[in-house]
């Protein structure tokens, strides 16, 4: 631990947490992707469950205390929650959150760019 620097929690212990919780969000980001969550940057797993991944490793490996850590996550993902919900509905208001549904089917990016950015997405007869 570097002195001055109140975390508490040591270097092979931080370097464990980091590429554990690293490939937590990697996995579960991919998994959110493959049942079409729509989350296209991945911000509930890097930024929602990796950090409480590293709170509670922290407090199972008795460097840090478990209040402080999570009541800290809590506000910041509610805060995030609450945000996004005002965000979204404000645009709803406004008409603007959707694109037209014909552009939804044939995908927004072949209106704009003219290319199917995701193309094992595309909408095939069967």
């Amino acid at each position: 631990m570097i002195a001055g620097i109140g975390s508490g929690v040591g270097f092979l212990s931080s370097l464990v947490i980091g590429v554990v919780a690293g490939i937590v969000a990697v996995v579960l980001s991919l998994a959110l992707d493959r049942r079409f969550v729509d989350d296209p940057v991945g911000i509930v797993a890097a930024e929602g469950v990796a950090p409480l991944l590293g709170i509670t490793a922290q407090w199972f490996l008795g460097e840090a205390s478990w209040g402080v850590g999570i009541i800290s996550w809590g506000v910041a993902v509610l805060a995030g929650f609450v945000m996004a919900r005002c965000l979204g509905g404000l645009l709803r208001a406004f008409g603007v959150l959707r694109p037209a549904p014909a552009d939804e089917l044939a995908g927004v990016d072949l209106r704009l760019y003219g290319i199917v950015a995701y193309p094992e997405f595309e909408l095939r007869e069967a």
